[in-house]
């Protein structure tokens, strides 16, 4: 927000502090800032906090508040804050605010609109049964209910790629538990790797798209539409490249190259054919000349 104006009259006291004075700058978009100060500076990249020094910090706060929530739902908390302690308490202090003395997860969904995980491997097993029609109508009931589309978009992008960790890496690289992390692993088993990343890739696309549409219904519904013809699609593919591959093997294409021969033969034909009638018309337009020469010397002769 600062103007050139002002970035020179900062250089002129960064150039020649007091002593007495220390300018301390925190900025989320370090590329707006010139070279002229950066340079007079010493920078310090801030990393985010790990989940778990951030569940330390909730439980420490529960603790003094005399509030118990489930330690799933702590876990959910840490990982919506990405690893922002502030966003952390301030989800907390929205599910504290609903006065229960004891919280479990599925009343941080509630409280947070946020997509269980039931629902969520039931919208994962419609997509995967390519079942526009049940897919659909689970994701309206999850709107009718008080969730986004925005918030479910969210969602299935985190179920998602968790699938795809659970499919591709160890169990220690995730942040599911052995729960979780066992049901996940079953469901990872009944899709294609490239079935997923197709997936995902268009629901990072969509959500990206949600932030600047009023039509984000038209949106999700597309989407689902979309990726749930993923299958038949890929079918039909294989389908044609196995027919062109038999075709190739057993040598048919012979037969494309005759007719391709014959094509040629007759275009040469009508390119004769052209060339004789061209032949006539010339010989048509010189016996007209002649008799346009004649009736001239015969008008001239009356004279």
């Amino acid at each position: 927000m600062i103007t050139n104006e002002g970035f020179n009259a900062l250089l002129k006291i960064l150039e020649e502090p007091p002593k007495h004075l220390i300018f301390i700058l925190a900025t989320t978009e370090i590329d707006k800032l010139p070279d002229t100060i950066i340079s007079r500076c010493q920078r310090f990249e801030f990393k985010r906090i790990n989940n778990s020094d951030i569940v330390e910090n909730i439980n420490y706060v529960l603790n003094n508040l005399n509030v118990e929530i489930e330690e799933d739902g702590i876990n959910l908390i840490s990982e919506l804050s990405s690893g922002a302690m502030r966003d952390a308490l301030s989800l907390l202090d929205q599910v504290v605010a609903t006065g229960k003395e004891k919280i479990t997860i599925d009343d941080i969904n509630e409280c947070l609109g946020l997509v269980n995980l039931n629902m969520l491997f039931e919208l994962s097993k419609s997509i995967l049964n390519s079942s526009k029609n049940e897919t659909i109508e689970t994701f309206r009931n999850l709107v009718k209910n008080g969730k986004t589309p925005h918030n479910i978009i969210i969602d299935l992008i985190k179920h998602f790629r968790n699938i795809i960790l659970v499919k591709s890496i160890k169990k220690e690289l995730t942040t599911l538990n052995d729960v979780e992390y066992k049901r996940y692993l079953e469901h990872s088993n009944k899709f294609e790797m490239d079935e997923l990343i197709f997936i995902l890739e268009n629901l990072l696309d969509v959500e990206d798209k949600m932030k600047k549409s009023d039509m984000q219904n038209a949106l999700a519904e597309l989407l689902i539409i979309k990726i749930c013809s993923f299958k038949k699609e890929k079918s039909e593919i294989e389908k044609r490249l196995e027919t062109l591959e038999n075709i190739i093997k057993s040598g048919n294409l012979k037969v494309e190259v005759i007719e391709k021969e014959e094509i040629s033969n007759e275009e040469e034909g009508e390119n004769v054919e052209t060339v004789e009638n061209t032949g006539e018309i010339k010989n048509i337009e010189s016996e007209t000349e002649n008799e346009d020469i004649e009736n001239t010397e015969d008008i001239e002769n009356t004279k």
